[in-house]
């Protein structure tokens, strides 16, 4: 089918995509928000070196790998709605832990906990996307989504910013275990396939 503005329309129609993409939202922004922008700046107010600030950040992506490869095994087990609440609450609590945070070594525990909870959120997601788009429209669909996911990418530094001149650091974190929780509510109330196999 010829790629144009019809073909986007009748992919944004879909309720299911719509949902699937405002989770995506909330998951690119609390990344961004914080993985990518203020957890490094937490680590070096509580003292953290440059190096270290650098191993935090390669320990939260090498997580979020490993959450990829296990998303598999916890969405045969608990079906793709349990699996993607599931990992938001995951990350929603890791993320205000962070707050509790005053060495370097709890630190990489929620970063690790978290980035495990992100990679089965991008598995999970992703998969339902794919799997419940019309086959001639799936791949308009994944574009769909990764673009509407992209607000979550530009919107968390922005906003974590202007939290942080405000409220303070620690705002950062409140305001993106909220989102989590708002996303996580969006999640269970979204009809979802059971399993790979459904």
């Amino acid at each position: 089918e010829r790629y144009g503005f019809e073909t986007v329309r009748r992919v944004a129609a879909s309720g299911l995509l719509l949902r699937l993409s405002v989770i995506g939202i909330g998951v690119q922004f609390i990344a961004f928000a914080t993985y990518f922008a203020f957890v490094p700046v937490y680590a070096e107010s509580i003292g953290a070196p440059l190096s270290t600030i650098g191993y935090i950040t390669t320990f939260t992506l090498g997580a979020a790998m490993a959450g990829t490869l296990i998303a598999p095994m916890i969405i045969a087990r608990v079906g793709y709605r349990a699996a993607v609440a599931g990992s938001l609450v995951v990350v929603g609590a890791a993320t205000a832990a962070v707050t509790l945070a005053d060495t370097v070594f709890p630190l990489f525990i929620t970063q690790g906990i978290a980035g495990l909870g992100h990679g089965v959120l991008s598995a999970a997601l992703m998969a339902i996307v794919a799997l419940t788009a019309i086959p001639k429209l799936r791949a308009t669909a994944m574009g769909f989504y990764q673009s509407m996911y992209g607000v979550g990418v530009l919107a968390g530094p922005l906003v974590a910013g202007l939290v942080a001149d405000g409220p303070g650091l620690d705002g950062v974190f409140y305001v993106s275990a909220s989102i989590a929780g708002a996303v996580t509510l969006l999640a269970v109330v979204t009809r979802m396939p059971e399993t790979t196999a459904n």
